[in-house]
């Protein structure tokens, strides 16, 4: 179908094509002669600069600049990851740093809980006139 709609375009392109021609046969004139004037010198001068390029200059060239802009984009987002895990690195010394207690001591026997508990039975039983062991509580 694509083809097919190709074909019959073309096709259409030239026919009017032709039509134009003959038209400005006939007429003597030529249709959007100012416009077409001016159309003729701007392709007339990109020819010109065209032909006169040096194509294998112009190429190495845009493609040295590609290939450093590459390069720079690469070392900059390369610099970002290694600020990143620099960052990263520091936070995990500094919580190394930190005084922290020590996990592996054994927990004390009593907890504070239990120490104010103790002190209150004490306190009650001396009002009630009984006298305990040191060890009891």
């Amino acid at each position: 179908m694509l083809y097919l709609i190709l074909i019959l375009a073309s096709i259409g392109l030239f026919a009017a094509f032709l039509g134009l021609t003959v038209l400005e046969a006939r007429s003597g004139t030529r249709v959007l002669a100012s416009q077409r004037t001016k159309l003729d010198k701007i392709i007339a001068q990109y020819t010109f600069i065209a032909k006169h390029v040096d194509w294998g200059a112009f190429v190495k060239s845009a493609l040295q600049s590609a290939f450093e802009r590459v390069i720079h984009d690469v070392a900059q987002v390369s610099l970002i990851c290694v600020r990143f895990l620099e960052r990263q690195l520091t936070g995990l010394i500094r919580t190394l740093r930190t005084r922290r207690p020590n996990m592996l001591a054994p927990k004390p026997s009593r907890t504070p809980m239990l120490v104010q508990m103790s002190r209150f039975v004490r306190r009650r039983l001396r009002i009630l006139g009984k006298k305990l062991e040191h060890d009891e509580f």
